[in-house]
């Protein structure tokens, strides 16, 4: 067993994610922030102060008075929702416990030895659907480049721990449906990431509800797809009622773009540019017809895959639309499938279209082509807020903290601030949300304050310093 993950390809492919990954792990020491990522940090952080009675780093990000209790209360990142999905909280927690301030280590360690099993993975669906190396090249270009998948592995969050499992999970399910003779026979870490998934994501949820109903559709051969398709309509006729209902429909439109962000589109392309916005809709048409084609064709040729799949992804399409939210973190579930589907597909079918040297063509360009994309995306992220907002802490903060050590910050994007205090052993008990509750909790004449200038206008203040819309100024509040 041991010999299988000591193989070639996973020491190669470990050693390679490794750097990938502690590249990126790095950025958000400097140029990035880890976002979501800064709230599990600090919860793990919490964990550690009740764990350890001598840890000496205490964070405090925000003030609450509880009803009728003049006394405040510490609260942390405004994270008063609770939420079951902890799991990248306790691995942190974990991590730091056995590793002290070193943890980010462990996490790369961690993240690079989960990538290179699921890589090594990835290579049995070459086989079970006899993909040519040029296409299953272009699949794993599409795997590993998805924007969010490589944003949530660098920046702490459940799912940079929880896609990969998935895929590997996912994998061994098609490999067991393959056989002549179906069982579901899980090692130790699959059958804790079915039982303990749900606490990495709700929508683990939809992976439980598959392996389910794919039983009973095994099992009982008088349940038919017919009797699945009218449920699944039925519920969608019943979500689009709700959704009208409380006037959320648009959401749908907005949704749908989980059958196409596989392929970066909307990253490539400024989608928020209106002449684009719509655009991006009359792609989702053409590539529903070629995922129920290819469904259609597997249910010929690999029955029983065909049947999970329909499951899982008409689940996933379900739980997303119910959600009313668009969060393209939540089409990590499924692009992976769907970037299968639409490879497979052009794999069969460019036989007949004779254009595989034009393919290769392409795929020896590619690497230039997502060059010049990171290029363009980095020139791009360089004019956001985030970007702005960082440099203008690092430049009037960080360097010249002894200025303003004693100094209220109220923040417009307060994770950035506290997180950048963090980082570099500052107090974070200084940092606050920019916002009407908190002036008024606090009672102080003076503050500073660092976000878009457009938010204090109707307020006196000061500028110190300006980065485009951005600014660090002093706030004068007048009792």
């Amino acid at each position: 067993m041991v010999g299988n993950y000591l193989n070639k390809r996973n020491c190669y492919s470990f050693f390679f994610f490794l750097l990938f990954y502690s590249i990126l792990v790095s950025t958000n020491f400097n140029i990035h922030f880890p976002n979501d990522g800064v709230k599990y940090i600090f919860d793990s952080e919490k964990l550690i102060s009740r764990y350890d009675l001598f840890y000496n780093k205490k964070v405090l990000f925000d003030l609450v008075f509880p009803f009728n209790q003049p006394i405040p209360r510490e609260q942390f990142l405004n994270s008063n929702i609770p939420s079951i999905q902890v799991g990248i909280v306790g691995i942190i927690f974990f991590l730091r416990v056995i590793l002290g301030d070193l943890w980010f280590i462990g996490y790369v360690v961690l993240i690079s030895t989960i990538n290179a099993v699921l890589f090594n993975e990835l290579f049995k669906l070459k086989k079970i659907f006899k993909i040519s190396n040029t296409f299953f090249l272009l699949f794993l270009v599409l795997f590993y480049s998805n924007f969010e998948f490589i944003k949530t592995s660098k920046s702490f969050y459940n799912e940079g721990i929880y896609i990969p499992f998935l895929y590997i999970f996912i994998i061994r399910i098609i490999d067991r449906l393959n056989e002549d003779n179906f069982t579901l026979n899980f090692n130790f870490w699959l059958l804790l990431f079915f039982f303990l998934g749900i606490f990495f994501r709700v929508q683990h949820l939809t992976v439980i509800a598959s392996i389910i109903l794919l039983y009973f559709f095994l099992k009982y051969k008088k349940i038919k797809l017919k009797h699945y398709f009218f449920a699944i309509s039925l519920c969608f006729f019943l979500i689009f009622i709700y959704l009208y209902k409380i006037e959320e429909e648009h959401t749908l439109l907005n949704d749908m773009s989980i059958f196409f962000s596989f392929s970066n589109i909307n990253k490539i392309i400024d989608s928020s540019n209106f002449k684009f916005k719509y655009q991006f809709y009359l792609i989702v048409p053409i590539l529903l017809a070629i995922f129920a084609y290819q469904l259609n064709f597997y249910l010929k040729e690999k029955n029983k895959i065909a049947i999970f799949f329909i499951l899982y992804l008409s689940l996933n399409v379900i739980f997303l639309f119910a959600l009313v939210i668009n969060d393209e973190r939540y089409y990590l579930t499924v692009y992976g499938i769907l970037s299968l589907l639409l490879v497979d597909f052009f794999d069969k079918k460019i036989v007949y279209l004779k254009i595989k040297k034009l393919i290769k063509i392409l795929l020896f360009l590619l690497p230039l082509f997502v060059l010049a994309q990171s290029i363009n995306i980095y020139k791009y992220y360089k004019k956001t807020k985030t970007f702005l907002t960082i440099e203008m802490i690092n430049q009037n903060l960080i360097q010249k903290y002894y200025l303003h050590e004693k100094e209220i910050l109220l923040c417009e994007i307060d994770r950035i601030c506290a997180w950048s205090y963090y980082i570099n052993n500052l107090d974070t008990n200084q940092v606050y949300k920019f916002n009407t509750t908190n002036i008024e909790k606090l009672k102080k004449n003076e503050y500073l304050f660092l976000g878009s200038e457009d938010l204090i206008i109707n307020l006196d203040y000061k500028i110190m310093s300006q980065n485009k819309n951005i600014v660090f100024a002093k706030l004068y509040i007048r009792s």
